[in-house]
């Protein structure tokens, strides 16, 4: 099983939602207000916490079994065509972040990033991507001290 999912993030924007879905001509999947009470799915159980930044969330629309880099390739494209609007976001304090999560049940997984859809803009936008693997019961029960894991 290998499943991905990823979304586009910025945060401490400032009530800017209505400039993102603009810029990127798309509308948010969530957006959330500094202080507003939100759901945390990340703790168990799922508790409601308050809202630290304002914040901006679209996932992408890419089938979980897409490989990696198509996902970042579909984003790259997304936020190069608006980098002047965003540039100005990141001046101002936000931040920009791709977020992937794998999901797999393997022991080992890897994936290819290709340098080619590093496009440039992303750089000097300042774009954050990070990577969060979860493994569902791939790992052996023991693991061998001399093992080079």
């Amino acid at each position: 099983m290998f499943e991905l999912r990823t979304l586009l993030r910025i945060k401490a924007v400032g009530e800017r939602h209505s400039g993102i879905e603009a810029a990127l001509k798309r509308a948010a999947a969530r957006a959330h207000l500094k202080g507003e009470s939100i759901t945390a799915p990340w703790m168990i159980p799922p508790e409601h916490e308050e809202c630290r930044d304002d914040v901006w969330i679209l996932d992408s629309p890419l089938p979980p079994e897409s490989r990696l880099a198509t996902h970042l390739e579909f984003f790259s494209k997304l936020l190069g065509e608006a980098e002047s609007y965003l540039c100005q976001l990141k001046a101002e304090g936000a931040s920009i972040e791709i977020l992937c999560w794998v999901k797999t049940d393997q022991f080992t997984t890897g994936f290819h990033i290709p340098l080619a859809i590093m496009d440039l803009r992303l750089l000097r936008i300042g774009v954050e991507i990070n990577i969060v693997v979860v493994n569902l019961g791939g790992f052996p029960h023991h693991i061998d001290p001399g093992h080079p894991l």
